[in-house]
């Protein structure tokens, strides 16, 4: 009776480590309260802009808050989940003409009339024993109604 109790701890044991390890670390319930194991370290998230279709892309390079063009759009009147943008464009590697299309897809008829971009936000302690939080925004993709420009800095 042990020894089937064991293996069934073994088993259950095993298949949760390959779940962990097959999802970089975003497996129940290390993904639910990251702000208590992670805390101090650099975070990411994700942030859309509405700029208008008719904006120009001009830099690639990282701004700051006050230096962001257009007006916050919320995910929510997509049905896009802000956490679940944040993974997709932290994780992701290779931005593959799909996967680009992918996002496309979520703004649907919203991409009609507007521009958009999605920027990574990094925030990171200015220095170790700094209380001064230093927030950078990094844009990964200007998405217009004809197109989709990816930044140049990231492809492989």
């Amino acid at each position: 009776m042990i020894r089937k109790a064991v293996k069934i701890l073994y088993t259950v044991l095993a298949i949760y480590a390959v779940l962990v390890a097959t999802h970089l670390g975003e497996f129940w319930p290390f993904s639910i309260y990251p702000m208590f194991s992670q805390a101090g370290n650099e975070w990411s998230r994700s942030l859309v802009h509405e700029v208008g279709p008719d904006y120009k892309v001009t830099d690639w390079n990282t701004l700051l808050s006050d230096e962001l063009p257009g007006d916050v759009f919320a995910l929510d009147n997509i049905g896009f989940n802000q956490n679940d943008l944040a993974n997709l464009i932290s994780k992701n590697e290779d931005w593959s003409p799909r996967r680009m299309q992918s996002i496309r897809h979520f703004f649907g008829d919203y991409l009609d009339e507007n521009g958009f971009v999605v920027y990574r936000v990094r925030g990171k302690y200015a220095e170790e024993d700094s209380h001064e939080v230093i927030i950078e925004f990094t844009p990964y993709f200007y998405l217009f109604p004809d197109t989709t420009i990816l930044n140049p800095k990231l492809e492989n």
